[in-house]
C-alpha cells in the first residue's frame, strides 16, 4: 500500500525532475514554494517557518518559473504551488510584466523594492543589531561595537555609513544598468570593485564593442540620475554581490576587527530581521503564499 502511494505521487509530478518531486511529496499538506538557492530557502525558512510552508530550491530563477508554469498546467486543480524570484537588474515595467504573465496564474511572486532577498538586511536597525552581536544567542556572533552608543545614536550611526556606501551603490547600478544596455553578454563589475574604478570598468567591459566612450559616458551619467532621482539603489544594487562586502570593509576600518563576512552570517541577520518584525514586501509575501 504505501508503495502504491509513492508510485501514485510519482506519476503526479512526473513532469518535474526527481529531486523537486522528493521535496514535493514531502511537504504533504503544505503549500510548495519553489526558490531560486540554498540560502533563499534557508533564508525563507527562518523568516516565514516550516509549519505551513515547504520552501524547495530549485537552482536559479529560470527553475523557478518553469516550475510554476508546469504546476500550473499539469496541476490546475491544486493552488499549493507557488515561486518567488529575485528582482535582480530588471526594470520596472520589467518586473510588472513578469508577475502579471497568464502563464503563472498569478503564482509568481517577484521582489519589486528590492535587488535580492539579501538587501532586506539593509536596514540600520538590523545591521545595528549585528554589530551589537544580538544574534549571539544562536551563534558565536562577535560584538563588534562598544556599549558607548545606546540603540538609537548606533541605528543614526549606521544610518550615516549606509548613506557613504549608497553612493558608491549608486554608482555600480548605474555601471551594471550601462553594460546591460549595450551588451547583453557582458558580466557585471566585480564584487570587490571600489567606487573610483566604475568608469573605468565599463569601459573595459565595453572595450571590444564600437561604442563611443563618450556614448558610454553619457548613458551612465543618465542611469545614475535615474537611480538619484527614483531614490532606487536597493532595486539596482544587489547586496550579496555588492553591499556586504563594502559593510564588511567599512566596519573593519572602524573597528579594526577583520574578515567580516557578512555573506557568512545570512541566517544570524534573517533572525534579527524577524525578531525586529516583517514589514513591506516581506509581509506581502507572506500574503501572497498564504492566499
Amino acid at each position: 500500500m504505501v508503495n502504491d502511494f509513492k508510485l501514485s505521487s510519482d506519476e503526479k509530478y512526473s513532469f518535474l525532475p526527481a529531486s523537486l518531486r522528493n521535496d514535493i511529496m514531502n511537504a504533504g499538506t503544505r503549500k510548495s514554494i519553489f526558490v531560486e538557492g540554498y540560502d533563499d530557502q534557508a533564508i525563507f525558512n527562518i523568516l516565514y517557518g516550516e509549519e505551513y510552508f515547504k520552501f524547495i530550491r530549485t537552482g536559479d530563477c529560470e527553475e523557478v518559473k518553469r516550475s510554476v508554469e508546469q504546476c500550473v498546467i499539469h496541476l490546475k486543480d491544486d493552488k499549493r504551488f507557488y515561486g518567488v524570484i529575485d528582482r535582480d537588474l530588471r526594470m520596472d515595467e520589467d518586473v510588472e510584466k513578469e508577475r502579471n504573465n497568464l502563464c503563472y496564474e498569478g503564482r509568481l511572486f517577484i521582489f519589486f523594492e528590492r535587488y535580492t532577498l539579501e538587501n532586506y538586511f539593509i536596514e540600520p536597525a538590523v545591521l545595528a543589531e549585528f554589530l551589537c552581536g544580538k544574534s549571539a544567542q544562536y551563534t558565536d556572533l562577535r560584538k563588534l561595537i562598544s556599549d558607548i552608543y545606546d540603540r538609537e545614536s548606533l541605528i543614526a550611526y549606521v544610518t550615516s555609513i549606509l548613506n557613504q556606501i549608497f553612493q558608491c551603490l549608486e554608482k555600480i547600478g548605474a555601471a551594471n544598468l550601462t553594460i546591460r544596455y549595450f551588451d547583453k553578454s557582458k558580466g557585471f563589475l566585480e564584487s570587490t570593485i571600489s567606487c573610483d574604478e566604475v568608469k573605468d570598468r565599463i569601459k573595459h567591459r565595453l572595450k571590444n564593442s564600437s561604442i563611443s566612450e563618450r556614448t558610454i559616458e553619457m548613458k551612465f551619467d543618465f542611469f545614475l540620475q535615474f537611480i538619484k532621482n527614483s531614490n532606487s539603489v536597493q532595486k539596482f544594487a544587489s547586496a550579496k554581490a555588492y553591499f556586504f562586502i563594502l559593510f564588511s570593509k567599512k566596519i573593519e576600518e572602524i573597528t579594526g576587527v577583520n574578515n567580516i563576512k557578512l555573506n557568512n552570517h545570512k541566517s544570524e541577520l534573517a533572525r534579527i530581521l524577524k525578531d525586529l518584525g516583517l514589514s513591506g514586501e516581506l509581509m506581502d509575501l507572506l500574503n501572497f503564499i498564504k492566499n
